[in-house]
């Protein structure tokens, strides 16, 4: 097992903000919002999901440096057809968990 200090990539938190009614208004961008992901799985995001009861916000994990993270929210197709209100990218310490066992 790798230890902590020898992990190559950092992990960062993308976390997006909903509109109001949001299952509702995806319909019409959820396949091209899901097939956007899939493309960035090889660059390096890890999961992608959101809250429930109520869906409000988004998260999604990425291993990989922020201008990737940066370009793949300008480009979603949820931010392209502002579905999302507000998003932030922060830098997570990863400390425990199948992530570092890489």
């Amino acid at each position: 097992m790798l230890g902590f200090q020898a992990r190559r990539f950092k992990h960062f938190l993308l976390t997006y903000k909903y509109v109001e009614g949001m299952v509702d208004k995806r319909a019409p961008y959820r396949d091209a919002h899901i097939a956007h992901a899939r493309a960035y799985e090889p660059r390096g995001l890890v999961l992608i999901g959101a809250l429930q009861n109520p869906i409000d916000t988004g998260v999604l994990l990425f291993e990989g440096e922020e201008k990737m993270i940066k370009d793949y929210a300008q480009n979603d197709p949820y931010v392209v057809n502002r579905l999302v209100t507000d998003y932030t990218i922060r830098e997570i310490t990863i400390v425990a968990g199948s992530l570092l066992k890489k």
